[in-house]
């Protein structure tokens, strides 16, 4: 059953979908950010070609210090609106590949075939962990798109801790490997939004049972993040915002915060969703 749906949703037009908008997030970040914005000067940030160009001209290069990839993918930078888009999106793309599947599945009639042939438990439990780990595949896809495309165009060196163009600075979570391990930074980060792609995907799954049709399914968790983040900036809790732990540009506002309890959150996230929709789902008929 589990290699069954694995196969719909790899093969289905949303994860095509997914697939695709990653890639035009990271090429118009690569756009974006490498032709356009690292040939301006403004805070100091040139590629390496350019600052030899600099000293064959006899002009002085003290203070500027090279872009890197760290500081110059989808992921790590603000000076472009990429990076927001990136997040505001991600809800739906984690969702594109296989979070309406259920909903779809039970509407045209076709669960009921499945019900008949597999045990209802198997089914449920099997379509959960396809669409959690299809909704993080598809949420870290324009994270590692960019990084790999644009580290064609800069290098991996360091962060610098005096350079003028960090987002990160010492006071924030993990600035330590951010500066010295950016490598390991930026993988948990991916981890991070993995997780947080298939908590989004498996939240579809919930309110599918009280949908009437698959776009209010589709553009729930999307919904739901924005409304979260609103309320939460109200309340003064943003450091429990989605958005806010997903996105490594975003520390400033989880400042304070262990890593433990920030997965803590996610998997607690993750056990709801799952209960809610196996033990719902296992006891009802369709409601609409």
């Amino acid at each position: 059953m589990f290699r069954f749906e694995l196969k719909r949703c790899m093969k289905g037009r949303g994860f095509k979908a997914a697939f695709l908008i990653s890639l035009i997030l990271a090429a118009g970040h690569f756009t974006a950010f490498c032709i356009c914005f690292l040939h301006n000067e403004y805070g100091g940030i040139i590629t390496d070609k350019e600052a030899v160009k600099l000293l064959k001209a006899g002009q002085s290069v003290l203070g500027i210090y090279p872009a890197n990839i760290f500081e110059g993918f989808i992921g790590g930078e603000q000076y472009t609106f990429w990076n927001g888009v990136y997040f505001y999106l991600l809800p739906i793309i984690a969702v594109l590949p296989f979070g309406t599947s259920f909903f779809e599945d039970e509407d045209s009639g076709y669960l009921k075939n499945i019900y008949i042939k597999k045990k209802k438990e198997i089914y449920l439990v099997c379509k959960f962990i396809v669409t959690f780990i299809s909704g993080g595949i598809a949420a870290g896809l324009p994270y590692v798109f960019s990084f790999m495309m644009n580290l064609l165009y800069v290098p991996a060196i360091k962060p610098n801790q005096l350079a003028r163009h960090n987002f990160v600075n010492q006071l924030n979570n993990m600035s330590d490997w951010y500066y010295e391990k950016p490598f390991l930074y930026f993988g948990v980060y991916l981890l991070i939004i993995m997780l947080c792609g298939g908590v989004f995907a498996t939240l579809s799954l919930c309110v599918s049972f009280a949908a009437k049709n698959s776009l209010f399914v589709m553009f729930f968790p999307f919904l739901f993040n924005i409304s979260f983040d609103y309320v939460a900036m109200e309340l003064k809790i943003e450091k429990y915002v989605p958005s806010n732990i997903m996105n490594p540009m975003m520390t400033e506002y989880i400042k304070g915060r262990s890593m433990f309890s920030v997965f803590a959150e996610i998997f607690a996230a993750i056990l709801l969703c799952f209960g809610f929709f196996v033990v719902l789902n296992k006891k009802r008929e369709r409601i609409v």
